[in-house]
């Protein structure tokens, strides 16, 4: 097995979940995964000597959906998450629904910093690296998207009278 092979192997749900947090279309985030692993092959085999990691795959999965997006001239914001879990039948998907409904409304920028940081685990000199950012402006902006996030949660309990 190559280099590559296990590269891809180790890393492909990660950046497949990534894209697809951020699009919310199964063959979009399919063909954007595949996409950002051509590209990171292609920059390898250019020898540019970069640290090849889960963090540089994410950057370059990013790059690639900000690409798509400007491409496309499509705003993330008006794509809704998950239709496909809609006929999901587990006994939690409806709150799972309202979780992803709530997560939505968010900003790009908010759900990739919130996702980069809580579910991946970066550190936020990785999630710099990754955003083109600096470490001080991606601590404050990922504080605004939590407590964005606080308040959306807040006014859904207000609004239905249910907790999650």
């Amino acid at each position: 097995m190559t280099e590559f092979q296990k590269l891809y192997e180790n890393n492909y749900r990660s950046v497949y979940y990534y894209i697809r947090n951020l699009c919310s279309d199964m063959r979009l985030a399919e063909d954007l995964t595949q996409e950002a692993f051509y590209n990171a092959l292609l920059f390898i085999c250019e020898g540019k000597g970069v640290k090849i990691c889960k963090s540089w795959l994410v950057k370059v999965a990013h790059n690639v959906f900000i690409d798509y997006l400007r491409k496309n001239r499509t705003d993330v914001n008006t794509i809704s998450l998950y239709d496909d879990y809609e006929t999901s039948t587990t006994f939690d998907s409806a709150a799972r629904l309202d979780l992803i409904t709530i997560f939505e409304k968010l900003p790009v920028r908010y759900r990739s910093l919130i996702l980069l940081k809580d579910h991946y685990g970066f550190s936020y000199k990785e999630i710099a690296g990754i955003m083109n950012s600096s470490e001080a402006a991606i601590k404050v902006t990922l504080f605004r998207a939590r407590k964005r996030l606080e308040e959306l949660y807040d006014r859904y309990e207000a609004d239905t009278g249910m907790e999650l």
